[in-house]
């Protein structure tokens, strides 16, 4: 959809028609039956978040979505399905590895695809705990307010430790998308014109990457076209319409996360730190407002009225707009190196934050979750995943589309996690280095940095891109809005 979506938002430049979108999961499922009301909803509300920004003279080159369902705050026993559908972050990934989530039946097949195992309901709710979700996703219940809210940034005077408390308790909002307030693609998002026009899509690889459509092309695009100092005039706390995607049963839950879900999500953690590495990064994720007021004076420092981008690639993004042609070779040499010291320091956050979630007991036995296992490299060691290190034929092939068989043996080998168990706090953990990372997900990261180039390269010949996609007349591209297909020609407004 991210093509598309770039066409249509091209061709219809100038006369301010945001086109949104939808993910499968939002318009079709059993909440959304009847008269939509609840898609409506979410398609009002950005529209109307829209045009206020139109209006805003202030305001340039902005993204906007609502929100997926959210979590409430009184909500007793949470089902699986409830976390499930509530944000951008699937709650697969923090299942914890029971026996029924493990199960051999789904190893069966030498593909994901081809394996069907099924676990019941029932199986699903044992493997979930509200206590490892709420950590994992940094939540508390704040004020009055109806819903579970990302936890604030610390706001202790000493930056140490304030630093150190928010890499401790702040889950996934510091190293990626806050899960109550960032962009979500599939919730009605909509881009202004000047993205549409200035910034490309991210397109040119079989990888998937967390947040790559919604947080990352949000936080990229404040930084590469320097908005983060206005706001878009929409969004405010408690204005967002919400509406659940409801995703698939889960299948093969084991190969799903292990495969296909932890490599993702932590190559978007990284995509995080490339945008921005400044230590304060994560205060950029929430509104200023909502801040702490003695935190609020950080933001100064995130928001240079120079404009100057502050992460590695969105720094060379700025350069190949500002010289209209990509880096030289000796600058792509050293942004190589730079993406790769980079993705370290946001491996060793997310090492921090997902090998210390909670372990509750299942059956009387400490029960980890499928995202300390992987982030900690221990996959293997975890009954019925021995498979992963064995002779299975799988492992040894190389990893091609979107299941890697080999990524799911962990980030990191077991002699780096065996001395990172020791650390007392996030700052003494050991230096993490390339060779301390198991080889496929290696190979993952170098293929997210020759992602990161070729988009530089991408980025270069989108005036030429643009140019071309407005040349075709219009009324003759399917996705102009006076394309007469046969359905439109029915339409009253054609007759």
């Amino acid at each position: 959809p991210k093509l598309a979506g770039w066409i249509a938002r091209i061709r219809g430049l100038g006369n301010d028609v945001p086109v949104v979108r939808l993910d499968e999961g939002v318009i079709f499922n059993f909440h959304a039956v009847g008269n939509e009301d609840g898609v409506r909803k979410l398609v009002e509300g950005t529209v109307k978040d829209y045009r206020a920004s139109i209006l805003d003279t202030f305001t340039q080159s902005f993204m906007i979505s609502q929100q997926y369902s959210g979590v409430k705050a009184n909500n007793g026993t949470i089902p699986f399905d409830t976390w499930n559908e509530a944000y951008a972050t699937q709650a697969c990934c923090v299942l914890l590895a029971t026996p029924d989530m493990c199960d051999a039946k789904q190893f069966q097949k030498p593909t994901f695809p081809q394996a069907k195992y099924f676990p019941s309901g029932d199986q699903i709710q044992k493997a979930t705990s509200a206590d490892v979700m709420t950590e994992f996703y940094g939540l508390e219940k704040r004020g009055s307010g109806p819903f579970l809210e990302a936890k604030l940034p610390s706001a202790d005077a000493d930056d140490d430790k304030r630093h150190e408390e928010d890499a401790t308790n702040m889950g996934i909002t510091y190293v990626g998308g806050n899960p109550t307030h960032s962009l979500i693609s599939g919730a009605a998002l909509t881009t202004g014109p000047g993205v549409a026009l200035d910034i490309p899509p991210m397109i040119h690889t079989d990888l998937f990457i967390m947040w790559i459509d919604d947080h990352l092309f949000d936080r990229m695009t404040a930084e590469v076209l320097a908005t983060k100092r206005r706001a878009p005039p929409n969004g405010g706390v408690g204005e967002k319409a919400r509406f659940p995607d409801v995703r698939p049963p889960q299948r093969n839950p084991a190969r799903f996360v292990l495969e296909f879900y932890m490599p993702t999500l932590t190559m978007g953690a990284i995509f995080d730190k490339w945008i921005n590495d400044h230590p304060d990064a994560h205060l950029l994720k929430f509104h200023g407002e909502m801040l702490p007021e003695k935190v609020r004076p950080k933001l100064a420092a995130l928001k240079p009225v120079s404009g100057d981008a502050m992460g590695p690639f969105t720094r060379a993004m700025q350069k190949v707009r500002f010289m209209g042609r990509m880096i030289d070779d000796g600058e792509v040499a050293k942004l190589s190196d730079d993406l790769w010291t980079a993705a370290l320091l946001r491996m060793e956050d997310a090492y921090w934050l997902w090998s210390r979630l909670p372990q509750p007991k299942v059956d009387g036995k400490d029960t980890p979750s499928f995202a300390t296992l992987w982030v900690t490299g221990r996959v293997c060691k975890h009954p019925n995943l021995e498979k992963y290190c064995s002779t299975w034929a799988e492992v040894d092939k190389p990893c091609k589309g979107k299941f890697c068989v080999a990524a799911a043996q962990g980030m990191v080998k077991e002699a780096w996690d065996t001395k990172a168990q020791n650390a007392k706090t996030r700052q003494t953990l050991p230096h993490l280095t390339k060779a301390d990372l198991n080889p496929a997900f290696k190979d993952k990261v170098s293929s997210l940095i020759e992602t990161a180039k070729n988009h530089l390269m991408w980025t270069a010949a989108w005036p030429a891109v643009v140019q071309a996609i407005r040349t075709v007349p219009m009324g003759q591209v399917r996705t102009d809005i006076d394309y007469k297909s046969k359905y439109l020609e029915g339409l009253p407004i054609y007759s």
